[in-house]
């Protein structure tokens, strides 16, 4: 009976343990991601870098505020045009990057699409909550995290330690880093507008909005489990 329970308990711990196991994959530029199981889906911990589609095809880096705005066909930038920004946070898409049928993320996972989100926000117990849940921990003026004060809310529940990645703006300007952080989904309204999800500094929601798909946001890639 004793020898019974102390197996069932081995049992019990591997199983937990494997639930909380997070593995790394790599992009066709050799970034390396962790990622996390939440619910049914499996989610990168981290906010894409690749600067190549998966067929290895370049993704267009614009530098100029002219040709940001202008552009028709996917590109990407770094926060400020300044690569350094590239291991923290990730590149800023604009969402012809995110429809390419090229593909930007690895073989066998895709762009988390607006169902996708939903799914995660569902499990994370709603709008008005998620947010929180998801967002890392600490706040740049305590330096122990990047986000500013007063990160409202924030637990980091699942370890999908959203970080506030601000944007790119339709003109080319950037701003809002340490402020927010957005994510592009997949759906279009009309030929100028896509979806996106958003979680501020100040609250503990996360929202989901329309906007210009020239803009310049995150991107977080998922699989099914």
């Amino acid at each position: 009976m004793k020898i019974a329970l102390e197996i069932t308990s081995i049992l019990m711990f591997l199983f937990f343990v494997s639930l909380s196991c997070q593995r790394v994959i790599r992009d066709i530029d050799d970034n390396f991601y962790s990622t996390v199981k939440i619910g049914q889906l499996e989610w990168m911990a981290e906010d894409l870098k690749t600067t190549r589609y998966s067929d290895g095809s370049i993704i267009i880096n614009l530098i100029s505020d002219f040709d940001w705005e202008m552009a028709s066909e996917g590109a990407y930038a770094w926060y400020d045009n300044d690569i350094k920004n590239k291991s923290l946070h990730g590149a800023l898409y604009n969402w012809y990057a995110v429809n390419d049928n090229r593909g930007l993320c690895p073989v066998g996972w895709r762009v988390a699409t607006d169902r996708d989100w939903k799914t995660l926000i569902e499990f994370a117990d709603g709008e008005d909550t998620a947010g929180g849940r998801l967002k890392a921990t600490g706040t740049l003026e305590e330096r122990s995290g990047l986000w500013r004060y007063p990160n409202t809310d924030a637990v980091d529940e699942f370890g999908f330690s959203a970080i506030p990645n601000g944007g790119r703006l339709t003109d080319g300007s950037f701003g809002s880093l340490g402020f927010f952080a957005g994510w592009w989904g997949t759906s279009q309204i009309g030929d100028d507008f896509a979806w996106t999800w958003g979680i501020s500094y100040n609250s503990g929601a996360v929202r989901g909005i329309y906007d210009d798909k020239r803009n310049g946001y995150s991107v977080r890639c998922v699989r099914d489990i």
